[in-house]
């Protein structure tokens, strides 16, 4: 067998040596480039929360100035459950739940306490059950959200009241009556620390 030329010797070992070069290069280099750029991405990622953060934590600061202006001068309590405790005025809600179904021709079934805590502001929830027409519910619903303090409905379930059977024997014409389940919130203020000093 006939060995090969020199010049072509050279150019397969300058070949091979290149080739393990970058064969050496995507094994190392690559992934380091690949992981620098990752590293990169999240640190510009982490710098962006960072500012959304400090952004906030300015706006937190404005608005606990304000809510204390707000609790100086009174107003902000028309908004807010009376009582001074979370179980006074959950006492308080289930009277006015009471009143509100009843005004509008509903009939309360049943209201139970819904245990929570929060900081500032101290959440007052009322698991409610009532009974209804179409229009005693609507009209209890827009008397509860659009009213003084403010409350919320959450978590509304409405179902014909009865079954099947009772709305076949009482015929298409009748005044079906709903059977309802939501949750009512409500807020209770709670002095700060703050505003008590001021």
């Amino acid at each position: 067998m006939k060995a090969l030329p020199l010049w072509v010797r050279r150019s397969l070992a300058i070949g091979l040596a290149l080739l393990l070069l970058l064969v050496g290069a995507a094994l190392t280099v690559v992934p380091v480039w690949q992981k620098s750029n990752e590293y990169d991405e999240r640190i510009a990622e982490m710098q962006r929360q960072l500012q959304r953060f400090a952004v906030q934590a300015e706006r937190q600061e404005q608005l606990r100035a304000d809510l204390r202006r707000l609790q100086a001068s009174g107003a902000a309590g028309r908004f807010y459950l009376k009582g001074s405790t979370a179980a006074l005025a959950a006492a308080d809600l289930q009277r006015e739940v009471k009143r509100i179904v009843r005004a509008n021709n509903g009939n309360l079934t049943s209201t139970q306490v819904v245990p929570t805590d929060d900081d500032e502001v101290r959440r007052v929830v009322l698991r409610v059950r009532m009974r209804g027409n179409i229009n005693a519910v609507q009209r209890a619903f827009h008397a509860l959200e659009t009213g003084q303090p403010y409350l919320f409905l959450d978590n509304v379930k409405v179902r014909p009241w009865g079954g099947a059977g009772l709305r076949r024997r009482a015929g298409p014409n009748a005044d079906v009556q709903l059977d309802v389940n939501f949750d009512l919130m409500g807020y209770v203020m709670v002095e700060t620390q703050a505003a008590r000093s001021t």
